[in-house]
């Protein structure tokens, strides 16, 4: 555990909590392989009431996790890259709200009495109640997270979980979140608290402000959130195939082609915009943690890119690099 950041007593003082915010970096990079599991289930139930079970396909040699944490006290902010596992709260009393980007990956989240359970994937922006969660099951997952106030869990009425799917809300709250994401490591601890306790407070009367309103869906809205969700199941499951199509979507969703463009476009998207997208960071998250030698043109279509020379143009068009540099140095 490393302090890369200490706030100055004036800065401190500037916030609104008392306690000294402090900016942290985590990793399981200079463990010994055979305890980075468990060093890093020990730092997580201590310092964020979780703990974690390995997979059993998972060697716990294998396991690497990193983490950016911004805490001021009442409010945190944690950009978290971590392995697959299953997560549970080690304590109810202790549980947080979160607003939560996840980047890539997926869980499985149960509630509880096992009775409500909710898929994320990457690209999901939602709102996570550790207390009401009974399992999580992650694969390898980054995320971006801001623990919200405690007043906003009524918005979740009793679920674990909750997606933002209002679409100007969701990018309003995005841009947030990720311009947090960018500025971390170039500001202290106390200029960086003061700006994640501001975001929290405007996040929170946002939310307040515009998912009061419809807080129960009607059957037709219901309808279209299954409909859309099995398209986003679909998708995921396809992904890796090339001549995956609108058609074949739309079909695995039970509704026509028409219906499908307009699930998405509601949600501010597109369903061809949506799944080069998740291509795109699906090969770039592959290029950037895997082996150097990795062989491009096989990751491109491994995931669904029939031509290496488009899958160039657009990675580079969307992260700025190229496929080769964004592979780790030898």
């Amino acid at each position: 555990m490393s302090i890369v950041g200490e706030a100055k007593d004036e800065a401190a003082d500037a916030t609104p909590c008392d306690a000294n915010p402090t900016l942290l970096s985590l990793s399981t990079d200079d463990d010994a392989a055979s305890d980075r599991f468990e060093y890093w289930r020990r730092l997580v139930r201590h310092r964020f009431n979780w703990d974690l079970f390995a997979p059993a396909a998972l060697g716990r040699e294998d396991y690497r996790a990193r983490l950016l944490v911004c805490d001021t006290g009442n409010i945190a902010f944690l950009r978290s890259e971590a392995g697959a596992a299953r997560a549970r709260p080690c304590s109810r009393e202790r549980g947080e709200l979160r607003l939560m980007l996840l980047l890539s990956g997926q869980a499985r989240i149960q509630g509880v009495d096992r009775a409500v359970e909710e898929q994320v994937r990457t690209g999901d922006l939602f709102l996570f109640d550790t207390q009401a969660t009974g399992i999580a099951d992650w694969t390898a997952h980054v995320h971006l997270s801001l623990r919200m106030p405690i007043a906003c869990r009524a918005l979740l009425q009793g679920s674990p979980v909750r997606r933002i799917e209002q679409p100007e809300l969701a990018r309003m709250l995005t841009a947030q979140l990720q311009l947090l994401d960018t500025l971390a490591e170039r500001l202290d601890a106390g200029e960086l608290s003061t700006l994640v306790d501001s975001t929290a407070k405007f996040a929170a009367d946002a939310l307040r402000a515009t998912m009061r309103i419809n807080l129960l869906p009607s059957s037709r809205q219901s309808m279209s959130q299954r409909r859309f969700n099995g398209a986003l199941r679909h998708i995921e499951a396809n992904l890796h195939r090339a001549g995956l199509d609108v058609v074949e979507i739309a079909r695995a969703a039970g509704c026509s082609r028409t219906e499908l463009y307009r699930l998405f476009a509601a949600r501010g998207l597109t369903v061809s915009g949506h799944l080069r997208e998740l291509r795109l960071v699906r090969c770039h998250e592959a290029l950037r943690c895997g082996s150097t030698d990795a062989n491009i043109g096989q990751i491109a279509f491994l995931h669904g890119f029939g031509d290496l020379h488009a899958f160039t143009r657009l990675f580079k068009r969307r992260f700025g690099i190229t496929p080769g540099q964004a592979r780790p140095p030898r």
